[in-house]
């Protein structure tokens, strides 16, 4: 904790910041939201809380007339729905819903879609709501930690995916520093030293032989048995 402190005080310059953003409400909010799904646990906000209804609350205000023609709902189908699988299933899971039946669907059959569209909602209230569903199904959190535990050490592979409202299940295993991805528009509006850092190539700083090491490591967990460089 001290480390993250420091990171995010001096690299990200928040001495200079008007106010410290938190993110710690919308991490702890994720796993219960998103795990009521694979426990069949109904999340009704108006029973669980103030802090869950006021989440639905925030998200009624947002979709009005309808999430079609909200002016939030346009802006975030803009920047990450517009084609192909995410806009097919922004048209079905957003788009033709009323905005009753939207926010029914939010906590009926939590993703990581619907997670996102609550971004902005203040992390106090998050934090709040996480705690909220946590008293309420204190059985939920148990097992889902151990399930991911489990799946963490002894059959790792299996993950929540996107675009779809499946549960958690097998996705293969993933080389992560392959898929890994910083949008460097979104560097552009923090602090020079913080824009270096998202910058950084770490394997480019590293002798040739190495990467040439990780490549087979790569290939084996993505199926292929050939294709690394000779450096």
């Amino acid at each position: 904790m001290v480390g993250n402190f420091w990171h995010r005080y001096v690299i990200f310059d928040m001495k200079h910041a008007a106010a410290t953003p938190s993110f710690i409400g919308q991490q702890l909010f994720y796993n219960p939201y998103i795990n009521s799904f694979d426990y069949h646990v109904r999340l009704v906000p108006k029973d669980l809380g103030p802090n869950l209804a006021e989440i639905a609350d925030i998200l009624r205000s947002e979709l009005q007339p309808n999430p079609r023609d909200s002016e939030f709902m346009k802006a975030q189908v803009t920047g990450s729905y517009n084609e192909g699988i995410p806009r097919a299933f922004a048209e079905e899971n957003f788009l033709s819903l009323s905005t009753d039946e939207y926010i029914n669907r939010t906590f009926e059959k939590p993703n990581w879609e619907y997670y996102l569209m609550m971004g902005n909602i203040d992390d106090r209230v998050m934090l709040g709501a996480a705690w909220e569903i946590a008293r309420a199904h204190p059985g939920l959190v148990a097992r889902y930690s151990i399930r991911n535990l489990y799946h963490f050490i002894f059959d790792p592979g299996y993950a929540h995916t996107r675009f779809n409202l499946s549960p958690f299940s097998s996705t293969g295993l993933n080389f992560l520093p392959s898929i890994g991805d910083v949008p460097m528009a979104d560097a552009d509006f923090v602090s020079l030293r913080a824009s270096r850092e998202a910058r950084l190539d770490p394997l480019a700083q590293l002798p040739k032989f190495l990467p040439q090491n990780l490549c087979p490591i790569r290939k084996q967990m993505e199926g292929q048995l050939s294709g690394c460089a000779s450096y």
